[in-house]
């Protein structure tokens, strides 16, 4: 394998560390059990993607694509009376969220900025992969804003 490709590589495996970090903070302050239930599935697949650049084995990328993180209407159930929360921690959701959009879509560029780079091969196939994953956490993170502002609490 090139320099060039190890170096993406090992920084590819620091940014999904970083993922991971982010994902377990928010479940920690998360309120709402589905939220940080939410939170800590997309904990568990950046660690997946951190493996997966480690060892370069793409049939841990398989097993990704079977997680179930289906569950797109995670805060279905829940209303303005059943989360008795405060609008302090209403904004703090939102916040989280949006921070949240906006780190896979950092993830989704920087892996398609170095996916225009690399040979063709295993690498470049991983991260072209990974980088759809990101865009579907972000797809998904994005349903669940929707469904949280759609309520119209505060």
């Amino acid at each position: 394998m090139e320099d060039y490709t190890k170096t993406i590589l090992k920084n590819a495996v620091i940014k999904e560390q970083a993922s991971q970090k982010m994902y377990k903070d928010l479940a920690k302050k998360a309120k709402i059990k589905p939220l940080k239930d939410l939170f800590m599935k997309l904990y568990e697949e950046e660690k997946i993607h951190e493996n997966l650049f480690k060892k370069m084995d793409l049939s841990i990328l398989k097993k990704v694509n079977r997680t179930e993180l289906n569950n797109l209407n995670i805060l279905k159930d829940v209303t303005q009376g059943k989360l008795m929360v405060s609008e302090e921690v209403i904004n703090d959701i939102i916040k989280a969220l949006d921070f949240a959009i906006i780190q896979e879509q950092k993830a989704y560029n920087d892996y398609m900025f170095f996916v225009k780079y690399m040979t063709l091969g295993e690498p470049r196939t991983a991260l072209k992969e990974i980088a759809m994953q990101e865009a579907r956490h972000k797809t998904m993170l994005q349903k669940v804003q929707l469904d949280f502002n759609e309520d119209d609490w505060v």
